[in-house]
C-alpha cells in the first residue's frame, strides 16, 4: 500500500482484508497542468505559394523552393512580388499534447522579425489561429494583425482561441510579406 495514505485508512484496509473483504484505494487525483512548448518555424511551417496549381502559375512569379529561406533564426520567403501584393501564406501545424482538451489554447505567441533598415520598411503581418474538428471542419478561428513594425515583434493571441475539440488539431496561417521572418511559436495548452 502507498506510504502516503493516512494510517487509519491502512488499518481499516487491513481489518477488512482479515474479514475477507477487499477495498481498492484510489490514487490521489492529479490536477491537469498546462503544457508549454516552443515550435521553431523552420521545422513546423510550410509556404503555400499563390499560383501553386499549374493552371494558376504566373511565369513572372515561379513557384519553387529557391525562394524559401530556412535557417536557425526561422523561416521567410524572397519570392518576387506580384503587382500590389508581396504576401505568401505560411501555414504551421501546432503540436497538441492534451488530446482531450476542449478549452483551446491558454496562450499563443508568435515571434516575427522584420530586418530594420531593409527594403521592406515597417510592415504588418496578419495571422489566423484555428481549432479544427476531427472531420476537417473549422471549430473556431481568431484573426490578428500586427501594427506596422521593424525588428522583432511578438503577436500575442493570449487565450482568444478558447474552444477546441477533443482529438482535433490547431493551425496557424500567416500572410507573410517578402523578407519577413517567423522565428517561432510559443504555445500554452490547458
Amino acid at each position: 500500500m502507498s506510504a502516503h495514505r493516512p494510517r487509519s485508512l491502512l488499518l481499516a484496509a487491513q481489518a477488512l482484508a482479515l474479514a475477507g473483504l477487499t477495498i481498492m484505494l484510489a490514487p490521489t487525483p492529479v490536477q491537469a497542468q498546462e503544457t508549454e512548448h516552443i515550435q521553431h518555424a523552420s521545422t513546423s511551417c510550410e509556404f503555400l505559394f499563390k499560383g501553386w496549381f499549374p493552371d494558376q502559375q504566373d511565369p513572372a512569379r515561379p513557384w519553387d523552393d529557391r525562394y524559401i529561406e530556412r535557417n536557425v533564426n526561422g523561416m521567410s520567403h524572397h519570392r518576387p512580388p506580384a503587382p500590389n501584393d508581396d504576401t505568401e501564406h505560411l501555414v504551421c501545424g501546432i503540436d497538441r499534447f492534451n488530446l482531450s482538451n476542449t478549452s483551446g489554447l491558454k496562450d499563443l505567441d508568435v515571434r516575427l522579425y522584420n530586418p530594420p533598415n531593409y527594403q521592406v520598411g515597417p510592415t504588418q503581418v496578419t495571422c489566423i489561429l484555428s481549432a479544427w474538428r476531427n472531420d476537417g471542419l473549422q471549430a473556431k478561428y481568431v484573426v490578428m494583425t500586427t501594427p506596422p513594425f521593424e525588428g522583432t515583434h511578438r503577436l500575442d493571441f493570449g487565450g482568444a482561441l478558447n474552444q477546441s475539440i477533443a482529438y482535433g488539431t490547431y493551425s496557424l496561417e500567416c500572410l507573410m510579406p517578402q523578407h519577413i521572418m517567423m522565428i517561432n511559436m510559443l504555445r500554452r495548452e490547458y
